[in-house]
């Protein structure tokens, strides 16, 4: 008692112990960002950022602003406040510079904001020239300003370019590919021009692309004065353009998922097409095609699904992630029909038939299957996959929410592979369908009533023999030796009925003689038909669901009511009797 109370104790100060940012949960959307950026003539510019936060959850204690860039800066004066009227809060702003080119804003004096929307403001000089921003263009300069990757998209973006006065106004610059900006306004003033620009939307990590034309009066752009070591450091625009269209890492990361998701469908393939062959029966997938295109279908499905979630484009890379788990679902397989010729019905010999079976040794592509989570190599493959997609999430959850939660997507394009076309979805070999059906009413059916026997059917050989191999058995049935057999009952026997995949449907197969006592015992509601010979009736009876229980329910009960003759020699042929004797028995 005194151990478990210590244990409890140690608990709950290890929880206490914890930071409150393990406990936090926090959510920040951007709603809108306003840039204004003040140049001179030397290119020389001061940035300010005007950020609108909704803060959902916290604290939080501090932001990061991807993308500004190093060589910056930082001016004072940078604060938080709340976006509420009449609303007096209001936080100093601590910013840095991290090793990635960004900005940590860290918030000062507080315990971390709560659930709210927030104004954030901040400012930083930098040099436009040395980093390749302002170019000759024509008669004019071409100004760029590339923006910071924000965490979440933004449905309003503003940029507010103040340039010195000159002669000719400054214009908006479009691209052949289309920058998407829209101009917006321009004022003109006695000392400087200002022109905005306007997006209407700027997608999650997007580093949005500013140009405009002015005049080379107003900012001159250094066409030879920079060395070759600064043109060098500087960054072109086409680099960052290229950057925002495509992503090396995320090429890598479509190629690796596309490369795994071929060699899953191949090998599933493989595997399906060898257990149709060992246990004689034809896989089927819901698209059928060959194993090849199916893995090559599959890998570009995956891979661009993978390419859509990280461009921002989750309705895209749901319709694609939809057809892929199509391409990958396997249907319950069945058996060939095909037509056999004569057999002989023999007793068999289950401890024989139990020997061979676990003497078995499984198939290469059965030990080597992983997709049977039944199995140490495929249970060790999912779980190997799982944690590595749920890594990958979890490091993804600081720097981008969306695209951790999009990656734990990937789950789902497994699931077809693990969990559609198992091997315990084939259909089984009559033996193995048989046993645990004879064990159970071997079992369970009381020696009062009757005795149960395992029979084979085993085709007869060209040469005129009999082979009793486990794998030459094409048919089983459980016969049934009443203890106390009428008069004109030829055969009991339990049949299985083999459906799509392992499912197996048990009926009562009852052969007797026309008009015989053992007719007149059975109950009236069962449906005769002719049999082999004019004078043999031919019963199949099956009980209200494949269930072993319900199975000896009906065996007990068609038993008892054979047994029932003494009982009914009074009565004649009254069948009202005997059906009260066998929903009795039934009822048990």
């Amino acid at each position: 008692m005194k151990s478990a109370t210590i244990r409890l104790l140690g608990l709950v100060v290890l929880v206490l112990a914890l930071p409150a940012e393990a406990w936090a949960w926090q959510e920040l959307n951007i709603r809108s960002h306003v840039a204004e950026i003040d140049v001179d003539h030397s290119g020389s510019a001061e940035v300010h950022h005007r950020l609108e936060v909704k803060v959902r959850g916290g604290p939080v204690r501090k932001v990061h602003i991807a993308g500004i860039g190093g060589e910056v800066k930082i001016l004072p004066n940078a604060q938080v406040r709340r976006n509420r009227k009449g609303s007096g809060a209001l936080w100093p702003i601590e910013p840095s510079q991290t090793e990635d080119g960004g900005l940590e804003l860290k918030i000062l004096g507080s315990r971390g904001l709560r659930g709210g929307t927030y104004i954030f403001e901040f400012s930083y000089q930098l040099n436009l020239s040395a980093r390749g921003w302002l170019e000759q263009k024509g008669d004019g300069s071409l100004l760029t300003w590339v923006g910071p990757r924000l965490a979440s998209g933004v449905d309003s973006a503003r940029v507010i370019f103040s340039l010195p006065r000159a002669e000719q106004a400054p214009a908006l610059f479009e691209p052949e590919q289309g920058g998407g900006a829209l101009l917006h306004q321009l004022r003109r003033d006695v000392d400087h021009d200002e022109i905005e620009l306007v997006r209407a939307y700027l997608a999650q990590g997007e580093p949005a692309i500013w140009q405009v034309i002015v005049d080379s009066h107003a900012v001159a752009a250094p066409s030879a004065a920079l060395a070759d070591d600064d043109l060098a450091q500087a960054p072109a625009i086409h680099r960052i353009q290229s950057a925002a269209l495509w992503n090396q890492s995320h090429f890598i990361l479509t190629f690796v998922v596309g490369l795994l998701f071929f060699l899953m469908n191949f090998w599933k393939s493989f595997v399906m097409r060898k257990c149709g062959e060992e246990r004689r029966v034809r896989a089927r997938a819901l698209l059928p095609m060959p194993g090849g295109v199916r893995s090559g279908v599959a890998a570009g499905l995956a891979g661009a699904c993978v390419y859509f979630a990280l461009d921002y484009r989750p309705q895209i890379a749901a319709m694609i992630g939809g057809c892929c788990l199509l391409v990958e679902t396997w249907l319950l397989p069945t058996r060939s029909e095909e037509p056999r010729g004569p057999g002989q019905w023999e007793a068999a010999d289950l401890g024989r038939l139990d020997s061979e079976l676990s003497g078995e040794q499984p198939s290469l592509a059965l030990r080597w299957n992983p997709f049977e989570l039944r199995r140490a190599f495929g249970a060790v493959s999912f779980i190997s996959l799982v944690f590595a997609i749920g890594y990958f999430s979890w490091s993804r959850l600081q720097q981008d929410q969306y695209q951790s939660l999009l990656a734990l997507g990937l789950f789902a394009l497994l699931l077809p592979l693990y969990f559609t076309g198992n091997l315990g979805g084939f259909p089984q070999r009559p033996f193995e369908q048989a046993r645990p059906w004879y064990r159970f009413l071997e079992r369970k059916l009381p020696g009062s009533l009757g005795t149960v026997q395992l029979w084979g059917r085993a085709p007869l050989t060209v040469l005129g023999k009999v082979d009793f191999a486990r794998d030459h058995y094409d048919e089983m049935r459980i016969r049934v030796i009443p203890a106390e057999a009428p008069e004109g009952l030829k055969a009991f026997e339990v049949g299985l009925n083999e459906m799509a995949g392992a499912f197996v449907a048990p009926c009562i197969l009852l052969r007797v003689v026309e008009g015989s006592l053992a007719q007149q015992l059975l109950p009236r509601s069962i449906a005769w038909q002719r049999g082999r010979d004019a004078e043999e009736r031919v019963a199949i009876v099956r009980p209200t669901a494949p269930s072993s229980l319900l199975l000896l329910r009906l065996t007990k009960g068609l038993l008892v009511s054979l047994q029932s003759r003494s009982r009914f020699s009074s009565f004649g042929k009254d069948t009202s009797s005997q059906e009260t004797v066998l929903h009795s028995a039934l009822a048990r």
